[in-house]
């Protein structure tokens, strides 16, 4: 069973000559909730009057990633809106993410790392990692304040492309959370 969830990642993905690579690579926030679901092709075979086979292949999945806040850095990569910094001194002005017409989003490497516990109460951590997504941006939900808090939190929205080497998603056991961390990183080319 699923014991918690940790450090989403995210890094704008590319393929140049069928070679891939990550750059910009950062935190989305926190991490709250994850929902991934791989699509498959279904294609059954029928002979004599009955289906005899059946072709199942992956093509693709998504995947739904709720978090306690997505940075503005963040939301701006993975929407392909623009990220301006806050500016200081004789003439200050906010950070923002200006989200015009035509925007794109990027397609993106994402990972988390999952602590889950199995029947003998051991816990197991693993790096999950998707190679090629494209996010959309996430919906903002706003609730006034009544006699307590609402939480409104964003949850994002992805699809899985095929990258390259076919691979939809790399999962991989360690023995630390520290460990799993540093491996979704390094494939993201997060120094």
């Amino acid at each position: 069973m699923f014991v918690n969830m940790l450090t989403p990642l995210v890094a704008k993905y590319t393929n140049t000559a069928g070679v891939e690579s990550y750059s910009q690579g950062m935190s989305a926030g926190k991490a709250m909730s994850g929902d991934v679901q791989l699509e498959y092709e279904d294609v059954p075979l029928f002979a004599d009057g009955g289906r005899v086979d059946a072709g199942k292949e992956i093509i693709g999945g998504t995947i739904k990633i709720g978090v306690h806040r997505l940075t503005p850095q963040a939301r701006a990569l993975i929407g392909g809106h623009t990220y301006t910094a806050a500016v200081t001194g004789d003439t200050p002005s906010p950070a923002k993410v200006t989200v015009k017409r035509g925007d794109r989003p990027n397609e993106v490497g994402f990972g988390f790392v999952s602590v889950e516990r199995d029947e003998t109460k051991a816990e197991h951590i693993y790096a999950n990692f998707y190679p090629r997504l494209m996010f959309s941006s996430p919906n903002a939900s706003y609730k006034t304040r009544e006699k307590q808090t609402a939480y409104q939190t964003p949850v994002i929205e992805g699809d899985m492309m095929e990258p390259v080497d076919g691979t939809f998603e790399d999962r991989t056991e360690h023995a630390t959370e520290a460990a799993a961390l540093a491996y979704i990183k390094g494939k993201l080319s997060i120094t």
